[in-house]
C-alpha cells in the first residue's frame, strides 16, 4: 500500500464567512433537486503546459490543474475552516480541507459566534464549464488509504465522468445547459478493515461516509482532465441534526 505524506506547504486560507455562504443558488441548477443553502465552491482551472500559476494567496477559491493530464485532488474534513492548502495541481496534486463543524461569523469580525451544526456528510456536485471542445470530459476515480490492511474495498460509484460544456446555444455534445453530476456517492464506501492483531475481528463498514472511518489516512480523487477549462465542485453540508441540504444523496 502506498504511503502519502500530507503537504506542509504554505497554507492558503479559504475561510468563508457563513453569512456569505448562506445564499440561494439562482444560477443554472444541477437538475432535481435544485441547490439552496450553505455551500462551498471550488473552481479547478485547467491550464496549458508551461503556464505559470499562483502558488498562494489568501482568500483563494481556485486551484490550477493540467488542462490535459492527470492529477490527484486530496480532500479532508476537519476543524471549522474551509481551506485550500495546495492550489497548484500542475505538479500532480492539490489539497483542500472542508469544515467538520460550521459556525456563523455574525458581526464579521473574523471570529465564529454561532454554531450552525456538525456536518454529517456533504452533498457534492460537479460540472464541467470553461471553453472546451466536443470531446472534452473529466474522469473522477475515488481512492483512499487506511491505517491497516484493507480486506475488502468497494466504492459505490467507482468512476464518474463529467462531460464538458461549450455554451447554452450549441446543440449536441458539449452544448446545451451545463450537465451537473452528483458526486456524493464517491464518498460512501463498503470496506472491511483488518487490524494488525491476528486475534482481532475484522471491522466492517457498510455504506459509510469515508470521513467517518477512524482508520482513514487519506482520501483523494484521481482526476483525468481532457480539455476542460473550468470544473466547479459544490459542497453542501448536511448536518447531524437533520438540517442543511439533505437532497441529492442516492
Amino acid at each position: 500500500m502506498k504511503t502519502k505524506i500530507l503537504a506542509t506547504s504554505v497554507v492558503v486560507l479559504l475561510l468563508v464567512s457563513m453569512l456569505v455562504g448562506m445564499v440561494q443558488v439562482y444560477a443554472i441548477k444541477p437538475g432535481d433537486p435544485g441547490f439552496t443553502g450553505i455551500h462551498f465552491n471550488l473552481n479547478l482551472h485547467g491550464v496549458p503546459d508551461g503556464r505559470n500559476v499562483p502558488s498562494d494567496g489568501e482568500g483563494r477559491h481556485s486551484i490550477f490543474v493540467p488542462l490535459n493530464g492527470d492529477y490527484e485532488l486530496y480532500i479532508a474534513v476537519s476543524g471549522l475552516e474551509w481551506r485550500v492548502t495546495d492550489c497548484d495541481g500542475t505538479d500532480g496534486e492539490v489539497r483542500i480541507i472542508l469544515p467538520r463543524e460550521i459556525w456563523e461569523d455574525v458581526d464579521e469580525d473574523g471570529d465564529f459566534d454561532i454554531r450552525i451544526g456538525r456536518v454529517k456528510y456533504y452533498n457534492v456536485y460537479v460540472v464541467g464549464l470553461g471553453k472546451p471542445g466536443e470531446a472534452s470530459e473529466v474522469i473522477l476515480n475515488p481512492d483512499a488509504e487506511f491505517d491497516y490492511q484493507v480486506g475488502q474495498e468497494v466504492w459505490r460509484l467507482d468512476e464518474l465522468i463529467v462531460p464538458g460544456h461549450r455554451n447554452g446555444k450549441t446543440k449536441g455534445n458539449g452544448g446545451g445547459q451545463p450537465d451537473w453530476q452528483n458526486a456524493t456517492d464517491l464518498f460512501f464506501v463498503d470496506v472491511t478493515i483488518l487490524p494488525p492483531d491476528a486475534d482481532s475481528v475484522p471491522i466492517e463498514y457498510t455504506d459509510t461516509w469515508v470521513f467517518d472511518i477512524e482508520y482513514l489516512l487519506n482520501y483523494w480523487w484521481d482526476v483525468s482532465n481532457n480539455d476542460i477549462g473550468l470544473m466547479q465542485v459544490r459542497f453542501y453540508p448536511v448536518f447531524s441534526n437533520g438540517n442543511g441540504n439533505g437532497n441529492g444523496k442516492a
